[in-house]
C-alpha cells in the first residue's frame, strides 16, 4: 500500500471514530481539553491565537474561545478566499458569521481585521489524527499546510486540539507535513517540540 493510500484509509477510520462520539461525550471532551490547555502554560503571554469552527466531529474549542475572550486574548478564525488561500480574521463576541464554500462558519472576511501571518502567537489546529512524533493528518484540503509553508521559522506555536481516540500509532509523514508543537486531548497534553516543552515546564515550576 502506498503512503497516500494508507493516509486515505486512516482518514476514513479516524473520521468515523470521532463522528461516533455522542453529543455528551463531545461536550465532556471539549470541557476537559479546554481545562488542560488553560492550565498548561501554553497560553501564557499569548495575545493573538487562532481557533476554528468545528465540522465532522472535531473537538469543539468554543469554551476555550470564551476563556480567551474573557482574558483579552485576540481570537482569529480561518477565512478561505479566492484560489483556496487561507487568511485569519479576528472574531469578537457578537460578530457576524457566514458559511464558506466548504460549509464551515467563518467571520465575514470583508469586515473583519486580519492578522499578518507572523503576528499569530499560537494556532489551535483541527486534525483527523496525530501520532507520537507530532505528525498531523488533516482532512486532505491542504489549507493549513499551504498557509504554514509560507511562514518558515516564523511559525506560531502549533497546538492540535483533538479527541484522545484520534491518537494514531504512526502516520506516514509527507515532505510538506509540518509537525505540531503539542496536542491537547481530554486526557492529556503531549508536547513534541522544545518550545512547547519549555512552556509547560515553566508553568509546572511556578
Amino acid at each position: 500500500m502506498t503512503q497516500a493510500a494508507e493516509r486515505r484509509q486512516m482518514r476514513r477510520l479516524f473520521r468515523a471514530m470521532r463522528r461516533a462520539l455522542t453529543p455528551p461525550q463531545q461536550e465532556s471532551h471539549a470541557r476537559r481539553a479546554s481545562r488542560i490547555l488553560v492550565t498548561s502554560g501554553l497560553l501564557l503571554s499569548k495575545r493573538r491565537v487562532s481557533a476554528y469552527f468545528t465540522v465532522d466531529g472535531e473537538l469543539d474549542p468554543e469554551s476555550l474561545v470564551a476563556h480567551m475572550h474573557q482574558t483579552r486574548i485576540e481570537v482569529y478564525f480561518p477565512v478561505i478566499g479566492r484560489r483556496r488561500a487561507m487568511t485569519f480574521c479576528r472574531l469578537k463576541p457578537g460578530d457576524k458569521l457566514e458559511l464558506n464554500r466548504v460549509g464551515i462558519w467563518e467571520p465575514v472576511g470583508s469586515r473583519a481585521p486580519t492578522a499578518p501571518a507572523w503576528s499569530l502567537s499560537m494556532m489551535l489546529v483541527p486534525l483527523v489524527a496525530f501520532d507520537s512524533r507530532g505528525t498531523r493528518l488533516g482532512m486532505g484540503g491542504g489549507f493549513y499546510d499551504a498557509y504554514l509553508a509560507k511562514l518558515g521559522k516564523q511559525r506560531p506555536l502549533l497546538v492540535g486540539f483533538a479527541h484522545e481516540c484520534q491518537a494514531a500509532e504512526d502516520i506516514p509523514r509527507q515532505p510538506w507535513d509540518i509537525p505540531l508543537d503539542a496536542v491537547v486531548t481530554e486526557e492529556s497534553l503531549r508536547a513534541f517540540s522544545d518550545r512547547a516543552r519549555a512552556l509547560t515546564a515553566f508553568n509546572r515550576s511556578r
